[in-house]
């Protein structure tokens, strides 16, 4: 969840293949769930949270990139 431009996430097409899996799952925090998400036909990956406000208010760990080979 972002309040802000993700590229990775407006570069996507309508059905593009995707791979989510989990980075962080705190025990006892249904806010502070932290996901990475590749498409895997450009490579580019977004990591956000489920939740803008996770750990009492702190803002979720963001990244994003090309996770394939350097061009």
């Amino acid at each position: 969840m972002s309040y802000v431009f993700v590229s990775a996430v407006a570069d996507a097409k309508v059905g593009d293949p995707v791979k989510t899996c989990p980075v962080s799952i705190p025990k006892g925090d249904d806010r502070g769930k932290v996901f990475t998400t590749t498409n895997l036909r450009t490579q580019d990956f977004r990591t956000l949270g489920d939740s803008r406000h996770l750990c009492g208010g702190a803002g979720p760990d963001r990244r994003e990139g090309r996770s394939g080979p350097a061009s």
